[in-house]
């Protein structure tokens, strides 16, 4: 194993287009590093021919500023140990690293060409960056990928941290050639949840041109996946070829959730109205998060019925009367809302028909013609006509209309007037006005 001449690594560069980028300038405040695990990328494996290996990417310890030793281990042929190599400190100037992470430098990164015993046929690589000596934190993986002539997706696992209330915070970047959408793959176990890879904002990516929106701040958790203890979890990227290259992984105690959601209803009927369209939306307050046990996030009762599972919205048609609504919520373990939201409304018996009635002058306007809607063949309807006389309406015609034969007319002076078709039938009362110029 030896470091690249530099005409190599700068042919070697052009391949992986990734590993020297110009660093753009960026306002982004640099991002301070949680607890005290190295972080790292895998950014190349390439074989070049059966006895060689190229490797690059960067390493950081975020209680030092100084390099940290960087090892590799090869896989080979099946049923063969992996090969074990050491790259020694990860040195190498990456401005775009020390720009990104708050008070750590520049010298942090490797890119390295690894002879290889003959007949080795490396198929994996795993690159782990060093704890430096004396500080918290253990070894850590930083990079594990298939060797492969073309780019692989790539990117950092900056911290998987416990929550509260029985998630896991799961946090950093990916970057892929291709510019597919990347998807990872949180491993407890057996166990897995996927979830988007990119779509948050994060400095390096943007640095290295990929874009800024290569980040990933997530939550993941809940029962099957996160028992209450301690888990080994972690992170694979997966890409466009169905391949996978693994971020890292951190050992993580998770605390049991004690914390009810607190469900509130965001939405619902008035309370008191004529629609028997009912709709009511709710909430339940918790974090989004992947990974769910299937059990209902909501429990609903109409009145004092039985509690069943349910989805915001619940969407019904009621009859008119007066109804209590309540819901509450329940979280993948277990945790239910000891105070249901609730709410009480009325449906109330919709409002009779109107009648219509349309007075019209006609005729020059000369006469008065009333039509009565709707039209039926089983009702007369009755209605007055009213002239405007010293400022009162008075009374001058009282008629009804003959089943279909629902229009009048009248021959009346000149004049102001209204006819009035009173409530009748369970239909509304109506009026109309007209004007007649004999």
């Amino acid at each position: 194993m030896h470091r690249l001449p530099a005409l190599l690594a700068v042919a070697v560069t052009a391949v992986a287009a990734s590993i020297a980028v110009s660093v753009p300038a960026d306002p982004a405040a640099a991002i301070a590093l949680e607890g005290g695990d190295p972080i790292g990328s895998l950014e190349l494996a390439e074989s070049l021919d059966p006895s060689t290996l190229v490797v690059a990417g960067w390493a950081v310890d975020p209680d030092t500023a100084a390099p940290v030793d960087v090892r590799v281990e090869v896989a080979g042929a099946a049923g063969t140990p992996p090969l074990e190599l050491s790259l020694g400190p990860a040195s190498i100037d990456r401005p775009e690293v020390g720009a990104t992470y708050d008070g750590i430098g520049d010298q942090h990164g490797f890119h390295d060409r690894l002879d290889l015993p003959v007949g080795t046929d490396p198929s994996r690589v795993d690159v782990y960056a060093a704890n430096a000596p004396d500080t918290p934190g253990a070894d850590q993986l930083i990079g594990s990928m298939p060797i492969d002539p073309e780019p692989n997706a790539f990117g950092a696992l900056e911290s998987i941290t416990a929550t509260p209330d029985g998630y896991v915070r799961i946090r950093g970047w990916t970057a892929s050639t291709s510019g597919a959408v990347t998807m990872l793959t949180v491993w407890v176990g057996v166990k897995s949840v996927g979830f988007p890879g990119s779509g948050v904002y994060h400095p390096l990516p943007a640095r290295l041109g990929y874009g800024g929106a290569g980040g990933f701040d997530a939550l993941a958790g809940g029962p099957p996946y996160f028992s209450a203890g301690p888990h080994r979890i972690c992170v694979d990227i997966g890409y466009g070829s169905g391949l996978g290259a693994r971020l890292g992984c951190r050992t993580v105690s998770i605390v049991e959730d004690r914390f009810p959601p607190e469900t509130t209803l965001t939405s619902g009927p008035p309370a008191s109205g004529a629609d028997t369209t009912v709709e009511l939306a709710f909430t339940n307050g918790e974090p989004v998060h992947y990974g769910s046990s299937g059990l209902p996030g909501f429990e609903c009762r109409w009145g004092l019925g039985q509690w069943s599972g349910c989805r915001s919205p619940v969407v019904t048609t009621a009859a008119p009367a007066t109804y209590t609504f309540s819901v509450r919520a329940r979280d993948d373990w277990g945790n239910i809302d000891q105070t249901p939201a609730t709410t009480t409304f009325t449906v109330t018996e919709p409002p009779p028909p109107r009648l219509v009635v349309r007075a019209d002058a006609v005729r020059h306007r000369s006469r008065l013609r009333i039509d009565v809607d709707p039209d039926s063949a089983d009702h007369d309807y009755r209605f007055r006509v009213e002239k405007r006389v010293d400022d009162r309406w008075r009374t001058v015609a009282r008629r009804s209309t003959r089943g279909s034969r629902d229009t009048k007319l009248l021959d009346l002076d000149r004049g102001r007037y209204r006819v009035v078709v009173p409530a009748q039938h369970g239909m509304l009362r109506d009026v109309d006005r007209t004007r007649l110029r004999r």
